[in-house]
């Protein structure tokens, strides 16, 4: 099982995959959404992954442009964190924000280090 920050990290990544999951209908791969390729219409090719990454970040968009009050600014980032993730082999929020935190340069570190970060 991966070490989580707080209990309430653990239930805001779990809630965020499974309203991922729910909302978007795709797979899982782990607590993050698998980036599946999907057919359009008549036409036989498949999408390549970073189309389908894209297609899927603009569907966050369209639908928190339709129900803001479901689409916080942060919940749509998480979203389109999560897609963006998975996309790059990461299990989880936490195995990203791990590897963020072993560069010094990162500005993910930095907040952490100046006591300067919002969960």
């Amino acid at each position: 099982m991966t070490a989580f920050h707080s209990i309430g990290d653990y239930m805001l990544n779990k809630v965020v995959a499974t309203t991922i999951n729910r909302t978007l209908g795709c797979k899982r791969s782990g607590n993050l959404p698998e980036v599946v390729k999907r057919k359009r219409g008549k036409n036989t090719n498949m999408m390549s992954k970073e189309l389908d990454l894209l297609d899927e970040i603009e569907e966050i968009r369209q639908k928190a442009a339709k129900h803001p009050e479901q689409y916080t600014v942060d919940y749509a980032i998480r979203l389109a964190s999560a897609y963006v993730a998975a996309y790059a082999g990461y299990k989880n929020r936490n195995d990203w924000t791990s590897e963020l935190k072993k560069h010094p340069e990162s500005k993910y570190a930095t907040r952490i280090a100046e006591n300067n970060f919002h969960i």
